[in-house]
């Protein structure tokens, strides 16, 4: 049964009250009244209350006698568009957040993004000195140079400089140094080697600032022997 079966039998048995009511004052009142006999049942035709009863019953007995589809309301149910079949709410599976997420048994594989490896600078053949600076001091002008670069691998390199040099009285000292940079992560390194000036000790390696400071002039900077040298070079 559906709401609009309820309701009619709702009526009904509001019916089946109003008249007993009715039935009960009016025998109170009369008892003789009109009556008609018919099946062998006398009925009081004067009196309304039998008629509300026997019509509240029929009401009440009306959706169980009567077939499923006389009477039909609005139905729930899906209607089939007019291309597809018709769809069960009930197929239809719906997404618990308390369910757990299944996840495939193969394991998703992330590519490994290989870090690029920084550009080594390494410069070669002469350069020629334009700037000498030795503890914050400009000494360019008592100073005159060339240094030559050999690649060894691709992380080190060998160099070999000549120093020309002028004292108070005008005299010229000629010298030479060798040695080799290398390349790491954590930037280059140079080292002295060699040299036929008068006193000199080898120095292991010491780090090392190198770079263009435009397309034609290559810094240099590091420390030897406690003391700051920044050397400007131009090929």
């Amino acid at each position: 049964m559906d709401t609009f079966d309820f309701i009619i039998i709702g009526l009904g048995i509001a019916l089946i009250g109003i008249g007993l009511f009715l039935f009960i004052a009016g025998k109170r009142e009369s008892q003789h009244g009109n009556q008609v006999e018919g099946f062998g049942i006398k009925l009081n035709v004067s009196n309304p209350s039998i008629i509300l009863i026997v019509f509240g019953i029929g009401l009440v007995l009306f959706p169980r006698i009567m077939p499923s589809n006389f009477i039909q309301g609005p139905s729930d149910e899906p209607r089939p568009g007019p291309s597809g079949p018709t769809v069960d709410p009930n197929d239809v599976k719906r997404i618990d957040p308390a369910d757990p997420i299944i996840l495939p048994d193969s394991p998703v594989v992330i590519p490994k993004i290989q870090p690029s490896s920084p550009t080594v600078f390494s410069p070669q053949g002469d350069w020629y000195l334009t700037q000498f600076q030795q503890n914050g001091f400009d000494l360019t002008n008592n100073l005159k140079g060339i240094i030559r670069f050999t690649p060894r691998n691709n992380n080190s390199q060998d160099w070999y400089a000549q120093f020309t040099t002028t004292d108070g009285w005008g005299d010229e000292y000629i010298y030479q140094y060798a040695g080799k940079i290398n390349t790491s992560a954590s930037g280059y390194s140079i080292s002295i080697d060699t040299s036929d000036e008068p006193g000199f000790y080898p120095q292991g390696p010491s780090k090392l600032t190198m770079q263009m400071d435009n397309p034609n002039s290559l810094h240099m900077e590091y420390m030897f022997n406690g003391v700051s040298l920044i050397y400007h070079w131009a090929q």
